[in-house]
């Protein structure tokens, strides 16, 4: 099994289909507890795998292979099956809610750099202390719920639209996906300080800095283009869904 996950080219593949897997066994469990454990625990194990043989690299590609079918799947799931959605996602319609206000209106955080930079801050600390205290086992679950709501979101606005195209073009806003990429990198970096003490196996921060760089530029990167795109972003949102 082992040598499955640090040589076999089929690792992604199989990932990327367990986001799919996972998401199903998700919405027919309907639980809220179990979704986002279902979705993410194969992915998770493959990473610390990777991770103790020092393939850091491969494990961060695994994971982002793995976020890329989530974000497919909960999007799919949410549009197919849009009252299971609501009953298996965390979050899911506050936030919706809280994006269909946005777009109708410009009023929230979405548009407001006072309001997201804040909330901002605060997922960038809750996410790098539950990585560092739980070997991002809690971390990653908050960033698969995140991701589930997000998706349960762009879902919805295939209902709400016959403007296909432009829901595909901008229901994941450019802003989202660098965040989300940025999330993964660090969630796999920052569980190595304790793996490497559970399993020991060398490891050393400045090992982490580029990684670390990168991950806090796509941060900074991710919060200038929404402050810059988001109303324009809203426009294009609102001429798809119209006043519905």
């Amino acid at each position: 099994m082992t040598g499955f996950l640090i040589r076999s080219r089929w690792l992604f593949p199989a990932l990327l289909a367990w986001a799919w897997i996972g998401t199903a066994l998700g919405f027919a469990a309907g639980s809220r507890i179990l979704h986002p454990f279902l979705c993410l625990t194969p992915a998770y194990l493959a990473m610390l795998v990777l991770l103790r043989h020092g393939l850091r690299k491969r494990a961060i590609a695994v994971m982002l292979v793995w976020a890329l079918g989530l974000g497919m799947a909960g999007t799919t799931f949410s549009t197919l099956f849009p009252e299971r959605a609501g009953t298996v996602t965390f979050n899911g319609a506050e936030y919706r809610e809280e994006m269909y206000k946005w777009i109708r209106t410009g009023e929230g955080p979405e548009g407001d750099v006072a309001l997201f930079l804040p909330l901002h801050a605060r997922h960038i600390v809750v996410f790098v202390l539950l990585s560092l205290g739980t070997v991002s086992l809690l971390s990653m679950v908050f960033g698969t719920i995140l991701m589930n709501y997000m998706s349960f979101y762009v879902g919805s606005l295939f209902s709400q639209t016959e403007s296909l195209g432009i829901i595909l073009l901008f229901g994941w806003p450019i802003w989202s996906v660098i965040r989300i990429l940025s999330y993964v990198t660090l969630g796999v970096v920052l569980a190595e300080p304790i793996l490497a003490r559970l399993f020991p196996y060398r490891w050393e921060w400045r090992d982490l800095s580029p990684y670390l760089i990168a991950a806090g530029s796509g941060l900074v990167l991710d919060a200038l283009l929404k402050a810059g795109l988001a109303s324009t972003w809203r426009t294009w949102l609102l001429s798809a869904i119209g006043a519905s």
